[in-house]
């Protein structure tokens, strides 16, 4: 649990970041996967966040964390996937 709470708070901080957020998440996700994190785990962690924000009307940073999945799920250029 303590590893999907370190994923969330990552999240919410790269949320604030002023330009590319995405950019800060696809930092993040590496991090944590090389820390040990289960990789189809945190898609399913980030994807479950994503419906959260969704639930909260957080439509932006929705569309964020959408542009930071796909760099996990390789819905994105090559050079870009994880």
């Amino acid at each position: 649990m303590k590893k999907k709470e370190e994923l969330i708070n990552g999240i919410e901080e790269a949320l604030k970041a002023e330009m590319d957020p995405d950019l800060k998440m696809r930092e993040l996700f590496i991090k944590i996967l090389k820390e040990g994190y289960d990789r189809k785990q945190l898609e399913s962690d980030v994807t479950e966040y994503m419906l959260f924000l969704r639930k909260e009307g957080r439509e932006k940073d929705e569309d964020w964390v959408l542009e930071a999945l796909d760099y996990l799920t390789g819905f994105c250029s090559p050079h870009m996937k994880i």
